[in-house]
């Protein structure tokens, strides 16, 4: 756990606290001690003008969610011309709920619940509240990843490899959580991290229906959703624009497609854009649509990490620390003759933790071994495609393991 003293702060209005509500993140003072831990109440008027007295400081990170909901809510009231005093002391939007949760449901359910309500989310952006729906789903999907990393991982990397359902939304949870584990290796700043995992849920905004039709079609695209691929970079941005989305969000959005952001670009708005757009090529070739296989990861990382010399590049050489030369979710047949599946990575980004499925007979063992492959006795010989594998894996069973 992340100590105080390690922790990035911002300032809090005392205007933001009431008597008899709870905070979802701790209040500390500007020497870093704690005046209130999160979900205590401010139980007293008094108790309210003592912590008031002094300058408030919150966790960046822990308090990210609230702070959406609060810049939402003040924008909300700036167009409706409320004065500055009630601005000042606004509240996050009411209307607004937690993400929903089922914290006792196995791990991949989890996840399946979080791409639904995305998927509902993308699809009814003229509804009221949409924005927010989109982030509750952000917010969920980092709490399943920072609870449990390789074991979300491992589950998006075989989702993908799956006939697609849900598509455009699972390619979107699928990018976000790898620009999210890649970007902070970047040197990227927090707050460019949190506008490129935004941008990563949004940017297809502009052809939803399209893409999930496209990964269900045996034919190439016809001349028009040529077109409608064409220009959904910028008709996006200028959807999420009109909606009040933030603007760095929206440049995200108008280049993840473009190879070399114009000069004009911020160079670290530049260097989140490339990697946005690395990472959507390779989840895409990562998964499977009905009128092709997914690519090996093997395959599909020589394209995303590698430059034009045939060596990593910055982002490239990022991508492998984050995620593996072989990711959680790949298939491998081990040096001992076992074939299995990565649970999580390794040591190194060559060396991942391998759980069995098939013994070196080929038979399905019942009680799934998780395997070094730094050891030579169980070093990696070779990648195996989703498809050849003659047993499927059981979630629960395998993310046990983790």
């Amino acid at each position: 756990m992340t100590s105080a003293a390690e922790s990035q702060f911002v300032p809090l209005s005392p205007a933001h606290l009431r008597v008899g509500e709870a905070l979802p993140f701790s209040v500390y003072d500007d020497r870093m001690q704690l005046l209130l831990a999160a979900g205590q109440v401010i139980k007293t008027a008094s108790v309210l003008a003592q912590i008031s007295t002094h300058k408030l400081l919150i966790d960046e990170t822990e308090s990210l969610d609230w702070r959406k909901r609060l810049m939402l809510s003040m924008n909300s009231m700036v167009t409706q011309n409320i004065t500055l005093k009630d601005i000042a002391a606004a509240r996050p939007m009411e209307e607004v709920t937690a993400p929903k949760v089922r914290p006792d449901a196995p791990l991949n359910e989890q996840w399946e619940d979080c791409i639904a309500a995305l998927d509902a989310a993308l699809r009814g952006r003229h509804e009221d509240g949409w924005l927010m729906r989109v982030l509750d789903q952000r917010v969920l999907a980092q709490r399943l990843v920072g609870r449990r990393p390789d074991a979300s991982v491992y589950y998006q990397f075989w989702r993908a490899s799956q006939p697609p359902t849900h598509y455009s939304a699972q390619h979107a949870l699928f990018v976000m959580m790898v620009v999210d584990l890649t970007a902070p290796l970047l040197g990227l700043e927090t707050s460019v991290c949190e506008n490129l995992g935004e941008a990563a849920l949004m940017m297809n905004i502009a052809m939803v229906r399209l893409q999930d039709e496209l990964s269900q079609a045996m034919i190439p695209p016809s001349p028009a959703a040529r077109q409608e691929i064409a220009v959904h970079p910028r008709k996006g941005a200028l959807m999420l624009k009109e909606l009040g989305v933030d603007h760095n969000v929206c440049h995200l959005v108008a280049l993840h497609h473009t190879e070399h952001p114009p000069i004009t670009t911020p160079p670290p708005i530049a260097l989140a854009a490339q990697l946005l757009r690395r990472v959507d090529i390779l989840t895409a070739r990562l998964s499977r649509r009905r009128s092709r296989e997914p690519l090996l990861a093997v395959q599909a990382a020589r394209g995303a990490c590698l430059g034009p010399d045939g060596k990593p590049d910055v982002i490239g050489s990022a991508l492998l620390k984050a995620l593996g030369l072989y990711p959680p979710g790949t298939y491998l047949q081990l040096a001992s003759g076992e074939q299995g599946v990565v649970m999580a990575r390794g040591r190194s980004p060559s060396h991942p933790m391998v759980a069995v499925l098939l013994s070196s007979s080929g038979m399905p063992v019942l009680a799934p071994a998780m395997r070094d492959t730094s050891d030579p006795r169980f070093a990696v010989k070779q990648v195996i495609a989703a498809g050849s594998m003659k047993v499927r894996p059981n979630h629960g069973q395998l993310m046990g393991l983790i």
